[in-house]
């Protein structure tokens, strides 16, 4: 079975439709021809929502990499207490700050870039 798809508000129809059951807008007609552009969409923000999502699944993941990465790198260094943790130093903590930072930054600059950059496949 065919559908009509309505010029004003895009929304699919029944082909036996008059109207759109939606916006009540004329299907087939002059009044259904001579606009042939959608009305004024309001755009989508549903990209804000994914990259404020994603931008916090980064930061979570960012921070146990290079958490875990510097506990890696500085084992030998590092004194180990009895419960099996390492103790930092203040200078390794100040690195694991500024590493976090600056990829947490970077990452952010990324993510919010892709997901702006792709904000025209979010609009209904």
């Amino acid at each position: 079975m065919a559908s009509t798809k309505c010029h004003a508000c895009g929304l699919t129809n029944f082909s036996s439709a008059i109207v759109c059951r939606r916006c009540n807008y004329p299907l087939f007609g002059p009044a259904a021809q001579a606009n042939s552009q959608p009305a004024h969409r309001r755009p989508s923000r549903r990209w804000i929502l994914n990259a404020v999502i994603a931008s916090i699944v980064l930061a979570v993941v960012l921070l146990f990499a290079i958490y875990t990465l510097t506990l890696i790198l500085t084992t030998q260094e590092a004194t180990v207490t009895q419960n099996g943790w390492t103790d930092f130093t203040p200078e390794q903590l100040e690195k694991i700050g500024f590493r976090y930072g600056i990829g947490l930054i970077i990452g952010l600059l990324i993510v919010w870039a892709f997901f702006y950059s792709r904000r025209h496949n979010y609009d209904v």
